[in-house]
């Protein structure tokens, strides 16, 4: 089982060691995460993905999302889709998008729509909060509704718990079955750094070339966190790996709505993922039905860029809808910087 720390001792993400082993690596631990193996360079090239003026799918696993020749000016966007009553909408065409960067319309230069498999990051919150009124059990209960609507020997599923610190509990399998037997082993203890914690989880999927996400599973408190969750939003944004947030509600939970964040709803929001408040079974059987739906029916879209360097904000729109079409993708991304 390997550890990540983002406090006292800290893990590298650059070359993967514990800051002030034999390696030499005098980085300062998630700061390295996100300042040095990501920002800037690592985390543009994949937020970018650079593609070419008339990209076209390079040969390639059917397993896997469409690759595309490089180009320095031209950046690609996943975007979901779907109606009012939460069900996907996976007939559009390219012609259906408005892709605005900086609020200047862009045209799209690739376009792929077939469904392809996910890979997904379950972090699971095993601080001490989660110990009161049976918000653990509610999470395994939410996470074996997850598992459900993956697809076993296709999708590709990661588990991390946390804490204070981060821990791998299973690394990226096939089976759903082995994640919900490591969750069951969970034990709450310790405070939450549930912040610094999305971003380690969302860094574990971004060189997965499928369909990624992290779901969280949390009463949606967060008490020790170092990084912003503005900073993680960026950061995830960035990379094009959406953040959804489950939060179960029990007992005077239920009654009060009381337990998420406002940064940890714009984290989500910002990265093109959703929190949701599940109180019931139905409620969680919708919400990460919803989840897999928008996992295994995305949209992706490729644009050409200014080329100006810095953080460029992002809308993917559908024109003239005949109903009220709910479109989610990331908010923004960082360009110029490697190139």
């Amino acid at each position: 089982m390997s550890f990540f720390r983002t406090r006292r001792k800290s893990y590298c993400g650059r070359c993967r060691y514990w800051l002030g082993s034999a390696h030499g690596c005098t980085g300062t631990g998630i700061e390295v995460l996100i300042g040095v193996r990501s920002f800037p360079l690592a985390l543009i090239a994949a937020a970018s993905l650079v593609l070419a003026p008339t990209a076209v799918a390079a040969r390639q696993d059917p397993r896997q999302m469409p690759t595309f020749r490089s180009s320095a000016s031209l950046v690609a966007v996943t975007a979901a889709v779907r109606r009012p009553d939460g069900s996907a909408v996976t007939t559009l065409t390219a012609a259906d998008f408005e892709v605005l960067d900086n609020g200047v319309p862009r045209q799209i230069t690739s376009f792929f729509s077939d469904a392809a498999p996910a890979s997904l990051v379950v972090l699971f919150d095993r601080s001490g909060s989660m110990r009161v009124a049976g918000r653990t059990e509610a999470a395994r209960e939410v996470a074996r509704h997850m598992m459900a609507w993956l697809q076993p020997d296709v999708d590709q599923v990661a588990l991390l718990g946390f804490d204070d610190a981060v821990a791998r509990l299973q690394a990226f399998t096939p089976a759903p079955g082995n994640i919900l037997e490591q969750i069951d082993r969970v034990e709450a203890f310790g405070s939450t750094s549930l912040t610094d914690a999305v971003a380690i989880a969302a860094n574990e999927v971004s060189d997965k070339r499928t369909r990624r996400a992290v779901v969280v599973l949390t009463d949606g408190q967060d008490t020790s966190s170092r990084l912003t969750p503005s900073a993680v939003a960026t950061f995830a944004a960035a990379i094009d790996v959406p953040v959804y947030v489950l939060v179960p509600q029990i007992g005077v939970e239920r009654a009060t709505g009381a337990g998420v964040d406002a940064g940890l709803v714009e984290l989500a929001q910002r990265t093109g993922g959703q929190v949701f408040i599940v109180t019931t079974p139905s409620e969680t059987s919708i919400a990460t039905r919803t989840i897999a739906s928008d996992l295994h029916h995305q949209y992706l879209l490729a644009f050409e860029s200014d080329g100006k360097a810095g953080w460029h904000a992002l809308e993917v729109r559908v024109k003239q809808q005949k109903q009220k079409l709910i479109v989610r993708a990331r908010t923004g991304y960082d360009a110029g910087r490697t190139h």
